[in-house]
């Protein structure tokens, strides 16, 4: 095995085409599944709002939010950070290279710590989640080509 010379650039690990393209897959079948459980907990509460607390319908469709978060919503959530990790570490796009990658993360994170937070407390919060994740993949799909600037070490002089 050869050594590197001190100092010398190494070409950073990227995926092939074919690697990509699953990872791209995997991510963007995560996004429709986070979207549809999202979707579908609207349609529950939607469905229970105006009923009695100790209507049996009112208990099943609880029963399904629980069901919908725990089979949909948060492993698609995190099945979504992962396979975008992977894409940032090991493709083109990097992490921090674009402000719409940036925002991506930071609304990912914010859509699963609200929904951690407020889990499915009506239906107002269920349309704002419904909303990020909607301009989650319109960021994706539209993707602003505007570089983010380097931040630079403040001059001393």
């Amino acid at each position: 095995m050869k050594a590197r010379a001190m100092g010398s650039t190494h070409k950073p690990r990227v995926l092939s085409p074919r690697q990509v393209k699953l990872v791209k897959l995997t991510h963007v079948v995560s996004a429709a599944g986070w979207l549809g459980g999202t979707l579908a907990g609207s349609l529950a509460l939607l469905r229970v709002q105006n009923l009695s607390r100790d209507s049996p319908t009112y208990t099943d469709a609880f029963a399904l939010l629980h069901y919908i978060d725990a089979a949909i919503f948060i492993p698609a959530g995190l099945l979504l950070l992962a396979t975008g990790a992977i894409y940032g570490a090991f493709t083109r796009w990097g992490f921090l290279k674009h402000w719409w990658i940036v925002a991506k993360w930071i609304l990912t994170v914010l859509v699963i710590a609200l929904g951690f937070v407020f889990y499915f407390t009506g239906v107002t919060f269920i349309v704002l989640q419904a909303t990020l994740i909607l301009g989650i993949m319109g960021l994706s799909v539209y993707k602003p080509r505007s570089r983010r600037k380097p931040l630079t070490k403040p001059s001393m002089y």
